[in-house]
């Protein structure tokens, strides 16, 4: 009998492993050194758990399930994360990858969990089950020399392992803010603490004994065959005022000397516009002379789980700003067929109600996978509608487009 349990015994776990270091074979640890691991992962994060799927006595996959607070324009939200997909090379093409799936799906629905949240090995292979893209990455390479200098420097220090809190409060403030950050568990932030203390560096600005933000960073040489060459490539930077952007892009820009080039990979939206120079480090011209500014891609993907309690929530917990309104939202959802109905929505004074049909309702059909991207903020409603991915009168689009309208999603968590 098949079915996916949580792992409880070393054996499985070692079994687990094995499978995990052939499917990502850019894994530098031995199969020891990843044991030991995930064995201590398991062991010590309150929020994670690792299950495998077993014909019988026989480990065919497993993956590591994690409980997350996630902001969702302003109120955190509890989700679900799944990392670590492996499936047995022997046992591919056998639905192991969507029998661990359904059984993630299920176990959100069932912990009240609306969200859940991935990263795809195979975008393709997750957007078939329902998980819509999240915000695009862009990847920034540039001269230090580029970010903007007003001479201060006042704050500047070094922060390490010891001033983790520091670290921890800078984080979670500006957590609090930003939609689509996930809080850290007291793991992540052990976790932090070690990579810190074994290959990063960490410049903070501190204002009168507070934390106003933070750069986590490490170097690596970019020419093998000059070792004078160096880039500095930012994990983290986090700051909680445009005060302190000022100043951490004071002290990056004076390494200008001894760093060729600063990469940073971000969310935010616009971040070419603090440069002096946009290009990007390698100097791509299109055909159409257009200067590469910066590498992207999708990372981070979104699914709703149980979309009758998530509209409930948005009735319970949000109001909107946009004029009255009445909807039919036909949503189709071939994975979990208790989301696949049609949602009868009305907005009056702000205020959502669920399930009073009107025959001036606004009809709508969308796939989930859409749905999820529009209500986590990543895409625009008119761009589905002029893609074809949303289906309604044309007259309606800008009426539609205000009701969905959401803030772009932002999130450095990884798992």
């Amino acid at each position: 009998m098949e079915k996916v349990v949580p792992i409880i015994n070393d054996k499985d776990m070692k079994k687990y492993v094995q499978i995990c270091k052939l499917a990502y074979p850019t894994f530098s640890l031995t199969v020891e050194e990843l044991f030991e691991r995930f064995q201590r992962t398991n062991n010590e994060d309150k929020n994670s758990y690792y299950y495998v799927h077993k014909d019988g006595e026989k480990v065919k996959g497993g993956m590591r399930l994690i409980n997350y607070e996630m902001n969702y324009r302003g109120q955190f939200i509890d989700v679900g994360g799944v990392g670590m997909v492996a499936v047995d090379l022997l046992a591919k093409k056998q639905g192991i990858a969507r029998s661990m799936m359904t059984f993630f799906l299920n176990r959100c629905h069932d912990k009240g969990q609306m969200w859940a949240i991935l990263y795809p090995f195979r975008p393709d292979f997750y957007y078939k089950m329902g998980f819509g893209y999240g915000p695009l990455s862009r990847r920034y390479s540039f001269s230090p020399a580029s970010l903007p200098y007003t001479k201060k420097r006042d704050g500047w220090c070094y922060l390490n392992g010891d001033d983790l809190p520091l670290i921890a409060d800078c984080y979670r403030r500006y957590a609090e803010k930003q939609h689509g950050y996930c809080l850290r568990s007291r793991y992540e932030l052990n976790t932090l603490k070690r990579r810190i203390e074994k290959d990063g560096v960490v410049v903070g600005y501190m204002k009168q004994g507070y934390l106003d933000g933070y750069i986590y960073f490490e170097r690596k040489a970019i020419d093998p065959a000059n070792f004078l060459r160096h880039a500095l490539f930012i994990k983290e930077w986090i700051n909680d005022t445009p005060e302190a952007f000022q100043v951490l892009s004071n002290f990056l820009h004076v390494q200008a000397d001894q760093y060729e080039v600063v990469e940073f990979e971000t969310q935010q939206e616009g971040f070419e516009f603090v440069l002096h120079d946009i290009r990007h480090s390698e100097r791509y011209l299109s055909p159409r002379i257009s200067h590469e500014n910066h590498r992207s891609g999708y990372g981070l993907m979104y699914r709703l789980v149980d979309l009758p309690a998530w509209f409930n929530y948005l009735a319970r917990e949000s109001s909107f700003a946009v004029d009255d309104l009445a909807m039919a939202l036909q949503v189709t959802d071939s994975f979990i067929p208790t989301n696949q109905q049609v949602y009868h929505l009305e907005l009056k004074n702000g205020l959502l109600s669920v399930g009073k049909v009107s025959d001036k309702a606004i009809t709508v059909a969308i796939d989930i996978a859409e749905l999820s991207s529009l209500m986590i903020g990543s895409v625009k409603f008119e761009t589905l509608y002029q893609l074809g991915k949303v289906q309604c009168d044309l007259h309606d689009v800008a009426t539609l487009a205000a009701f969905f309208e959401s803030p772009s999603p932002q999130c450095i968590t990884e798992f």
